[in-house]
């Protein structure tokens, strides 16, 4: 987790060659922004990796509540911890809402469109390594919880999903021994090897109430053979709370790790 001073810093360096477009897409109704890598337009012949995000333009944004994923991307690129990649962030369907991101609540078509439509889509257009382990899925809130769970049903899809703040008391507010993706996962996690997951929450506001729910997703997963540090990461930054502004000083270490760096 870094300083407001040092956030600063990073916007201060960011690239303005690549900007954030909208990508129209036939017969979707979700929107779909995408960012390409500088390099794209001075280098012919090379293929990159694609991060998908979760939400839409909070991603991009940089003010007083945007999360600059794209600063961010550039400045682990620069000090070689992420390679060069095309950012892909995908708002909600405005008819489901909230419930388009929930596993409880009819999430299983957000992740179709993701996995059938959203990734083939993507490779189809751009430059993109089209393979799992070039992929990563991120959320904040419970778009976090969606990608964990699209990982969950489509491991060969993603090779890494990060999370901040992951809402895995979902739509009806359960507690950890209630909580439906808890149980899911439990039911049918993938193999450990092939995926990597970093969570990141804090210990202040809404994110007080997370500490039961992640300590129980690490009991599951190192009960699965999962190993901490080499496949998954979780860390609590006690003076954070819920929300952008608090998101946006720990994108950093997940994102690397989940990238392999």
């Amino acid at each position: 987790m870094i300083e407001e001073s040092e956030f600063a810093a990073l916007l201060a360096r960011r690239r303005h060659g690549a900007v954030w477009k909208r990508h129209e897409m036939t017969g979707v109704k979700r929107p779909v922004w995408v960012r390409l890598p500088a390099s794209m337009a001075t280098q012919a012949g090379l293929a990159y990796p694609v991060i998908y995000l979760e939400g839409g333009t909070e991603w991009f944004g940089d003010a007083s509540h945007g999360l600059a994923m794209d600063a961010w991307a550039d400045e682990l690129a620069g000090r070689g911890r992420l390679a060069e990649s095309i950012l892909v962030a995908t708002g909600c369907d405005p008819q489901a809402g909230l419930a388009d991101f929930s596993p409880e609540q009819g999430g299983g078509e957000r992740t179709e469109f993701f996995v059938s439509v959203l990734v083939p889509a993507i490779d189809a257009a751009f430059p993109t390594i089209r393979h799992g382990r070039a992929r990563v899925l991120a959320g904040t809130a419970l778009g976090a919880l969606h990608a964990i769970d699209t990982v969950r049903r489509h491991p060969s899809v993603f090779g890494g999903v990060a999370g901040w703040s992951t809402s895995f008391e979902d739509l009806s507010q359960s507690p950890p021994a209630a909580c439906w993706f808890l149980r899911a996962w439990g039911d049918s996690a993938p193999q450990p090897g092939g995926l990597r997951i970093a969570l990141t929450y804090g210990g202040r506001g809404l994110d007080e109430c997370y500490e039961g729910y992640h300590r129980d997703f690490e009991a599951l997963l190192t009960g699965g053979g999962w190993r901490a540090g080499r496949d998954f990461s979780v860390t609590r930054h006690v003076s954070a709370g819920h929300g952008p502004e608090h998101w946006r000083l720990q994108i950093g270490a997940p994102l690397a790790f989940v990238s392999g760096q």
